[in-house]
């Protein structure tokens, strides 16, 4: 799918642009389906072009294994970033903090899943380096940045920046039916109220199917509660 600015994609990159700017660390939080993983892809693309600053931004996701293994979380760092680092997790963790990496991003996918020694280590990291740390992904992110006691109270000072990307708006949604191909009134009318309960992932999905009922021609409201039919979730959405 071509890349559609919405709200929620100029949030992300005005959050990372303001990290990136001021060399500080930033979290970014939104509800599965808002779109928040595609614009982080487009903002990466973009800033690998020279579009967003000078420097360039690495990504990653983090999964049960990197969440729980130090080693691992380091070497999946490093090879985000081009890096060749090898030896025991000490002597790898030296190796990172001798680079200069001012005004460069490490995009962090799925954060809830580090563990909280995890966190302290990648902090760390930017401490030597200036790199600015973006950290994404569900509430249990914001739970950890966003708390002044307990052992997450060192984390909140350390990540100043936050976004919130729980929604999209109806002009959102208006222009994903329009890249799509649209036509009439009561088209847009049935996406906005799939956009409302199911947000980018849901009017997405429904557009994808109902292109292939349109044949390439322009998606009208008919092709859309086609597309919905087998959906009971989008179904009800229309209700």
């Amino acid at each position: 799918m071509t890349f559609v600015e919405t709200s929620v994609s100029r949030d992300i990159f005005r959050t990372i642009d303001l990290a990136r700017e001021l060399q500080k660390n930033g979290a970014i939080v939104g509800r599965p389906g808002v779109g928040k993983s595609f614009a982080l892809a487009a903002y990466v693309k973009a800033a690998n072009e020279g579009i967003h600053f000078d420097r360039p931004v690495s990504f990653f996701t983090v999964t049960a294994i990197t969440g729980n293994a130090l080693r691992d979380l380091f070497r999946e760092v490093a090879n985000s970033m081009s890096m060749s680092i090898d030896g025991s997790l000490a002597n790898m963790q030296r190796q990172m903090m001798q680079y200069d990496l001012s005004g460069r991003a490490l995009i962090i996918d799925e954060a809830q899943n580090l563990k909280l020694q995890a966190f302290r280590e990648l902090l760390h990291l930017h401490d030597f380096t200036n790199m600015s740390l973006i950290f994404c992904g569900n509430s249990e992110v914001l739970k950890r940045v966003n708390t002044d006691k307990g052992v997450f109270a060192q984390i909140s000072r350390r990540v100043p920046i936050r976004a919130e990307v729980n929604s999209i708006l109806d002009e959102d949604i208006d222009r994903l039916s329009n890249t799509f191909g649209v036509e009439g009134l009561d088209a847009y009318k049935m996406l906005r109220l799939i956009g409302r309960a199911h947000h980018t992932d849901g009017v997405v999905s429904v557009l994808e199917v109902a292109r292939r009922f349109a044949s390439n021609r322009v998606i009208k409201s008919e092709h859309i509660r086609r597309a919905c039919e087998p959906f009971p979730h989008y179904r009800s959405a229309l209700k």
